[in-house]
């Protein structure tokens, strides 16, 4: 979930970035990049590009519906276990930070911009929310719910790739890109979860904390499928709503 979250943020920041021809003063500091570039060129302008929009995730962009991402707040997740570990976990007021301490490590396009690979590292992303679980974790079942869960995801490298080719509307003739598919690929050194056990106590919680602590690069380990498949399938719905909105003109000038 966390690195979903992060994932948005590149791809959106490498979109709005190259929008300035539209937010005019609004994004003074934005880089953008020109289409008629070579790959390289391009690839090294989009890095700087996205690095200049750090400032702005911080503070969010309100007239461009774009919210803070320090911290960033949803509502709710559920969480899907497989394998030994399945249930269900229910995660309610969630707030996850450090999204905006990512490194950009390479940026790749082809010769037409039709494919481009991010190679993004996050060094720490911490969350927190309330949990509603009804599940068995590593052999233990436990149903629970109102109570705090917090966790810390360390050393993720996300790998993102997105495909696809340029359309003509016929309303209005102009040329956008559209987006037909996405793939992410994360590693996370050690994935660190923390079941809150202050209130109510149960010795059941104890013994699945230790379990986690001791199990962390495991845990990274069960939980990447999950992350990934749900981070290609939104990641593809939103950068599809942008870039169909705006003609790549102004999104990529000549």
């Amino acid at each position: 979930m966390l690195v979903f979250f992060a994932l948005l943020v590149v791809t959106n920041s490498l979109v709005v970035a190259e929008h300035t021809d539209l937010v005019g003063m609004d994004l003074p500091l934005l880089i953008r990049c020109s289409r008629q570039a070579s790959p390289k060129h391009i690839g090294i302008c989009l890095k700087q590009s996205i690095n200049s929009m750090k400032h702005y995730l911080e503070t969010g962009i309100p007239n461009m519906e774009i919210p803070s991402f320090e911290p960033y707040y949803t509502e709710r997740y559920e969480f899907i276990p497989k394998g030994e570990n399945n249930g269900t976990l229910d995660l309610t007021d969630v707030r996850v930070y450090n999204l905006t301490t990512f490194v950009i490590k390479q940026v790749e396009v082809n010769p037409n911009v039709s494919q481009i690979k991010l190679e993004v590292h996050f060094p720490s992303i911490r969350f927190f929310a309330m949990y509603d679980i009804n599940a068995t974790i590593f052999g233990m079942y436990l149903q629970r719910r109102g109570h705090g869960i917090d966790g810390h995801f360390i050393d993720t490298l996300a790998n993102v790739t997105i495909d696809g080719h340029y359309v003509i509307k016929i309303s209005n003739e102009e040329e956008y890109f559209s987006v037909r598919k996405v793939s992410v690929e994360l590693s996370m050194s050690e994935a660190k979860i923390n079941l809150d056990n202050k209130i109510n106590p149960d010795p059941l919680v104890n013994n699945i904390n230790s379990f986690l602590t001791d199990k962390s690069k495991a845990v990274a380990h069960n939980i990447r499928p999950q992350l990934q498949m749900a981070a290609a399938r939104i990641i593809r719905v939103i950068t599809n709503k942008i870039y169909m909105q705006y003609p790549i003109r102004f999104l990529m000038p000549t």
